[in-house]
């Protein structure tokens, strides 16, 4: 007997096997009011499973996961001395 996960976008409704690139999206509202000293419970938080393109579509993607995905992958010496082989070969 096996056991299958199935992970669906609350979105789109679209359905993969593995969580990567699946989002939890979470929207809180918590009032408070620091000049008097109180302090309101936060609302109970609303969330749901959003895929990668559901997420890029509304724009809702963290600024620092963007940054680090968009940093090119620096070549290490060996895929430099690899093109300059492949370059006289030709």
């Amino acid at each position: 007997m096996a056991i299958e996960m199935k992970y669906i976008c609350d979105r789109c409704k679209a359905s993969q096997d593995t969580a990567e690139q699946m989002w939890d999206v979470a929207i809180t509202c918590e009032a408070n009011n620091l000049y008097r000293g109180q302090y309101y419970a936060p609302t109970k938080q609303q969330q749901a499973m959003w895929c990668r393109k559901c997420v890029d579509a509304v724009g809702v993607m963290a600024p620092m996961i963007l940054r680090a995905e968009s940093q090119p992958v620096k070549s290490t010496i060996e895929d430099m001395i690899r093109a300059i082989v492949r370059e006289e070969q030709e």
